[in-house]
């Protein structure tokens, strides 16, 4: 690994001490990825750098099958025929594009960071005012219950549309969300 070589050389020369990736070769030949930290010490009066190289290779592995997971989530997100929402209380966080078409909006911006609030009318068929309802709904499946309802909501033109909604609370490290499709 030549290049590798060389880059190292130029990180030493430049006094970075790491931790940074390059590559390394093993005795028979086969290339590895390593990471490097080197250290400025002084040994009987003398500046020297002392370096440890670490093999890397199952790391990377496991970071490639992650990124792997992870596209084929996204992917399964992006392409669902059904309008897919995340959402910190009623403040929409992310959603996918088939949530842009049936809210007719163009960009993620147009609902990203808004509550789902802006986009129903002021009351519901049966005359309860949507905001009370839906911070019912919210309530109620941040105590995880999830719920399934009807729902009048309007598009960014204000045209209405009826929906079929379904909550569920959904766990990530000390947070809760609100998944809704």
């Amino acid at each position: 690994a030549p290049r590798s070589l060389e880059y190292t050389l130029k990180q030493i020369d430049k006094n970075l001490l790491g931790p940074y990736e390059t590559t390394g070769k093993k005795k028979d030949g086969t290339e590895f990825p390593m990471e490097v930290r080197v250290r400025l010490m002084d040994y009987h009066g003398i500046k020297v750098r002392v370096g440890a190289i670490r093999d890397i290779s199952d790391r990377k592995h496991k970071e490639e099958l992650l990124r792997d997971i992870i596209q084929k989530y996204q992917t399964l997100f992006e392409t669902a025929i059904n309008a897919i929402l995340l959402m910190e209380g009623p403040v929409v966080i992310d959603c996918n594009a088939e949530t842009l078409n049936i809210f007719g909006v163009e960009n993620k911006e147009d609902l990203v960071g808004h509550s789902i609030l802006s986009f129903s009318p002021e009351k519901q068929p049966d005359g309860a005012r949507s905001f009370d309802r839906a911070l019912e709904y919210i309530d109620l499946t941040m105590n995880d219950s999830p719920q399934r309802f009807q729902w009048k909501h309007t598009r960014m033109d204000g045209s209405p549309f009826d929906a079929e909604v379904c909550l569920n609370p959904l766990k990530m490290e000390d947070r809760t969300f609100i998944q809704a499709y």
